[in-house]
């Protein structure tokens, strides 16, 4: 009897160690652009056209981008199932998203920003290492990207690249679109 106990645990161990599986995460296919904003829908393929990159194709990468209306639920969610690479949100969702835990610094972006309070509000202090970051860049209805869509939009935005992202190389050339 006692044999038979030790092979069923011994068995179920195995059973146990196998369905939980020791694989590695494959990396996502996918760069995943979220836009919680007042753009309407029907410019998504207009923004999927303005954003595209050479790079893209050449990582073999497909382009997702989802418009959805500015709603702190949302990028609550959106946040947490950490499936996104770059969100780009209306202003007044700044203090859900700002989180120099969860973000990419921009420090690279600058040179090609304009001097005001968003810059200056966008960058936040690193807890861990104690250096200074921007971590979102504004987008304003003085951006090439709004007068290319032919947009105003009623308050600005701000797009930025989550820590989590498999591809930051490419989604830093996407923000350098959207400027």
């Amino acid at each position: 009897m006692k044999k038979v106990i030790r092979m069923l645990f011994t068995l179920s161990v195995l059973l146990l160690i196998t369905s939980c599986g020791f694989k590695t995460p494959e990396k996502n296919n996918n760069i995943n652009v979220m836009f919680l904003s007042e753009i309407p829908k029907a410019y998504e393929e207009s923004i999927v056209n303005l954003i595209s990159t050479p790079a893209i194709d050449e990582a073999n990468l497909d382009l997702n981008l989802v418009l959805y209306p500015a709603s702190h639920e949302k990028l609550t969610i959106e946040i947490v199932a950490k499936q996104t690479d770059i969100f780009v949100v209306d202003y007044s969702l700044r203090h859900i998203l700002l989180d120099p835990y969860g973000l990419t610094p921009l420090d690279q972006f600058n040179e090609l920003l304009p001097n005001n309070s968003l810059v200056e509000e966008f960058t936040l202090e690193d807890d861990a290492s104690g250096q200074v970051h921007l971590y979102a860049l504004p987008i304003t209805n003085d951006s090439k990207f709004l007068e290319d869509l032919g947009l105003v939009v009623p308050s600005p935005m701000l797009a930025v690249i989550v820590s989590h992202s498999d591809h930051p190389e490419i989604a830093l050339e996407i923000l350098e679109k959207l400027l």
